[in-house]
Parts: C-alpha cells; structure tokens; sequence
C-alpha cells in the first residue's frame, strides 16, 4: 500500500510506528495498543488527537506544498469576502471616498457579479426554452 500511495519507506520522521497507526486514524484505543505493544520514538501531536496526521507536514501520504496551498486558499479567500463587503458598502451609498486601489476592486468586483447575474439569467431562459420544446402535449 506505501507503494500505491507514493509514501517514502521510513514514513513520519516523528513517529516509529506510522505505518501501523496510519490506517487507525480517529480511533485513539487503537493507536494507544499500538503504541504500548511497539516501543519507540511515538509522535507527541498523534497522542494529543487521533487525527493529527491529516494535514501535517510530516505525513509522507500527504501531497507535496499541501499546507501551503491551504494558507494561500485562506489569505485569498479574505480578499475575495473583503472585495464583496467593499461593493456591498458602495452599492448602498455608505462610502465617502475611496482609494484608487479600492476603485479598482470595486470596478473587478462589479463586472464579477454582473457576469455571474447574467449567467445565471442565461441559464434560467435556457432551462425555459427547454422545458417548451420538451413538454408532451
């Protein structure tokens, strides 16, 4: 299974029984048996949760930059909810001035839902037209 899942042979750098206790995820009991059978280095963060693995850099199964990409998602997706508050805040009026950088997410962020409006109209009018050609009389 190491093999299918492309994981190096000596698995987690911080727990000498990885591979046993991969499998047995979640389930605390069983990675404690594991443990008091097999004596040895044993991970401090997978005696705390059970589930500590998921997500860890040390995780041989996990993709490569992971992490990374996670934090990225996080950061972008703080942009993105901040833009959508910017044009909200616009759209009703309660902005004084703004910021040529703001001017400019509040031009991107409108042409987004427009574009996003006038495709789910687009997809409402096709979903009619297709009803009518397709209703048995």
């Amino acid at each position: 299974m190491r093999d299918e899942l492309g994981a190096p042979a000596d698995g987690c750098i911080l727990e000498s029984s990885f591979h046993e206790l991969y499998p047995l995820l979640g389930d605390q009991a069983a990675q404690d048996a594991v443990r008091a059978n097999q004596p040895g280095r044993h991970c401090p963060k997978l005696r705390h949760d059970p589930n500590a693995c998921l997500g860890c850099p040390n995780n041989p199964y996990e993709k490569q930059g992971r992490l990374e990409k996670l934090a990225q998602g996080a950061t972008t997706t703080e942009l993105v909810e901040s833009a959508f508050r910017l044009h909200d805040l616009a759209e009703l009026g309660l902005m004084d001035t703004v910021h040529p950088v703001e001017e400019l997410v509040l031009r991107l962020t409108h042409q987004y839902r427009l574009a996003e409006r006038m495709n789910r109209q687009a997809e409402f009018i096709a979903g009619r037209v297709a009803e009518m050609f397709t209703k048995k009389k």
